[in-house]
């Protein structure tokens, strides 16, 4: 998908949010949040977007998710997965919290993601062969961007 996509990573997350969504692991409301998150990811990455805010929008979107009670295990998984990229530190002077968009290495983000929808969908199996795939695309995707 980053081949057809021309190296337009963000162009390419949305091509696999569509195919989840054609896959039925995912319904039409989740698909327009789920696009949202990597949309809020990406501005946050480029520094168009305030951290702080980048991760209260996602934390609203999670907790929306969460609270449903007919949300997708799918859905969960890949806004669990944008979420777990922020971090909260004590702010040094003693007025908060600090939050950072941790730039984390995509095969990481690949293998957990891979392995919770491969664990959906072939149980214990699918998750070990999920895991593998998402990680060998998420290292695709790192040297793609020379993250490595």
């Amino acid at each position: 998908m980053l081949k057809q996509s021309d190296g337009d990573v963000a162009l390419a997350i949305r091509s696999v949010i569509e195919r989840l969504s054609l896959m039925g692991l995912v319904d039409s409301g989740e698909t327009a949040m789920l696009q949202e998150l990597s949309d809020v990811s990406f501005d946050v990455a480029a520094g168009k977007k305030d951290p702080t805010a980048a991760y209260l929008t996602v934390r609203r979107a999670h907790a929306r998710l969460a609270s449903s009670g007919h949300a997708s295990g799918t859905a969960l998984a890949v806004a669990s997965s944008v979420l777990g990229s922020f971090t909260l530190d004590p702010d040094p002077g003693g007025s908060g919290l600090v939050v950072t968009y941790a730039r984390t290495s995509y095969g990481t983000q690949g293998a957990a993601i891979g392995a919770a929808l491969g664990g959906l969908l072939g149980g214990p199996v699918g998750g070990v062969l999920g895991g593998e795939i998402g990680g060998l695309v998420g290292g695709v995707v790192d040297s793609c961007l020379d993250k490595k």
